[in-house]
């Protein structure tokens, strides 16, 4: 394997890791979802001076969050340094994968008719609730940070979560606890809880076609920002990765940026998607971010899928060996 690259999860797997093409860069169709297509060395950067790269090549960059749960990205981009560093941009816009039907919060934050302990309780008493207590509050208190350090520096924060796929939730939740139920009876033959796993990969697999259709938000972007305005959006990266994401509408320049806060959370959150492509359907060559950045160690990573323009900036000779080897 070439040094400085980030080797899929599977032990003893093939690897796949093209050769660095800036002139045309093309994703093979048979990458898996937990390979992200690296096709160079890590490069030593500071995050401030990529941004400043990437909104010199582009008006939109879409920052994936790879890894909810894990609020350290979330913590870091919300900073008062990330928020300037983003106005030395001239960014406008801060997209965020929070409910749009609570953008009023926000709002009233940003306009300092509320409070940051306000702002929490009016989303709480909203319903708003996400994978735990601890990181709901986690997730509701860098929220108001972020709002507030972004209207100190001059931009608006959009909530751009339209919650879909309700219904389709709802089947998939009872099939899989249906399923779980059959496996811990023991008294369901292998052909019967055969059945009723496929009927749970299949509501998983609807669910995900609806929950990760992007279209009306890519719109909702594109009515916002305007032509030559520079903006940010922070979702979750598997929202970029298949069939109908933003990519797809978006009307303005645009780069994939996969966020990642260290060596360790980048292994974890490939063994994720090892495990979910089985359930997800995927686009084939064309699903890759235009780049991989690790916060802790301050590393690029070019891909398969980085713009010629861009890749360019950064080729350079090969890097020392980095610590991204299994």
């Amino acid at each position: 394997m070439a040094m400085g690259t980030l080797p899929m999860v599977a032990e003893g797997a093939p690897v796949y890791h093209p050769q660095p093409q800036p002139s045309q860069p093309a994703c093979a169709a048979d990458i898996p979802l937990h390979d992200p297509g690296i096709t160079s060395d890590a490069l030593k950067l500071p995050f401030n001076l990529l941004l400043r790269d990437s909104f010199k090549q582009t008006d939109l960059l879409f920052i994936g969050d790879v890894g909810h749960e894990d609020l350290r990205v979330a913590g870091y981009l919300a900073t008062a340094e990330i928020m300037t560093e983003l106005q030395k941009s001239d960014v406008k816009h801060i997209f965020v994968e929070m409910p749009n039907n609570t953008q009023r919060w926000a709002d009233q934050l940003a306009a300092r008719k509320t409070s940051k302990a306000g702002f929490i309780n009016d989303m709480l008493s909203a319903g708003y609730r996400t994978f735990s207590e601890e990181t709901t509050m986690g997730i509701l208190s860098m929220m108001a940070d972020t709002i507030t350090n972004a209207a100190n520096a001059g931009m608006k924060v959009y909530f751009i979560d339209f919650d879909k796929g309700f219904t389709e939730q709802v089947a998939a939740e009872r099939a899989d606890n249906t399923l779980r139920r059959m496996m811990d009876s023991g008294m369901y033959s292998e052909a019967q809880i055969a059945a009723a796993r496929a009927k749970a990969l299949e509501a998983d697999r609807k669910f995900n076609l609806v929950r990760l259709d992007d279209r009306d938000t890519a719109k909702y972007i594109n009515t916002a920002v305007k032509p030559g305005e520079k903006a940010l959006l922070f979702y979750g990266a598997m929202h970029g990765t298949r069939f109908n994401d933003f990519e797809e509408f978006f009307t303005m320049p645009s780069l994939r940026l996969d966020l990642h806060a260290d060596n360790a959370s980048y292994h974890i959150q490939m063994s994720v998607y090892q495990r979910d492509a089985q359930a997800i359907p995927l686009r084939k060559g064309e699903d890759k971010p235009d780049m991989v950045y690790v916060l802790e160690e301050q590393e690029l990573y070019l891909t398969c899928a980085t713009p010629a323009p861009f890749s360019k900036l950064f080729m350079q000779p090969p890097a020392t060996p980095q610590n991204l080897q299994m």
